[in-house]
């Protein structure tokens, strides 16, 4: 007896496979990306980390007006810090404490270590891109898993 696959099944396993196979090639980013939890093994390396922004406060009346997004959970226990320096600010659309707070987001940059945590300072919104709003699960929003989709027979 032979089997024969659907159209529509057949057309999203190859493009899954597709997007697997490519997804990690020595130039791409994809392969740069980081949960926000897992940045602190990468201080000194150019990375795009990903997490959840829990916290956002604009420094307005410290020493170079900083913004500070906290990834995962509040200061002082965030996983991964965002800086954004009030010279900076300008360059954003919104105010980053508002824009950004409760977001996934991907955030590009070299990351450093300050106090124990690491963190990237952003100085142009360019380095970072908005996932999507923060989920309510917080085990939702991890990393993407991709997993080939099994290919099903169509009924005959």
């Amino acid at each position: 007896m032979r089997r024969s696959f659907s159209t529509p099944n057949l057309l999203v396993t190859i493009l899954t496979l597709l997007l697997i196979g490519s997804s990690c090639s020595q130039d791409s980013a994809a392969c740069d990306l980081i949960p926000a939890s897992e940045a602190h093994k990468y201080v000194g390396k150019n990375k795009t980390v990903s997490g959840t922004v829990v916290a956002a406060r604009y420094a307005a009346k410290s020493r170079g007006q900083p913004t500070f997004l906290n990834f995962e959970e509040p200061y002082p226990n965030h996983v991964f810090g965002v800086v954004i320096w009030g010279s900076d600010r300008s360059k954003f659309e919104a105010a980053p404490e508002s824009a950004f707070r409760g977001r996934q987001l991907h955030v590009t940059g070299l990351i450093e270590e300050y106090e124990g945590k690491p963190q990237i300072v952003v100085k142009d919104p360019g380095q970072i891109f908005v996932r999507s709003q923060a989920p309510k699960d917080p085990d939702v929003g991890r990393l993407p898993l991709l997993l080939p989709l099994p290919l099903v027979p169509s009924p005959q």
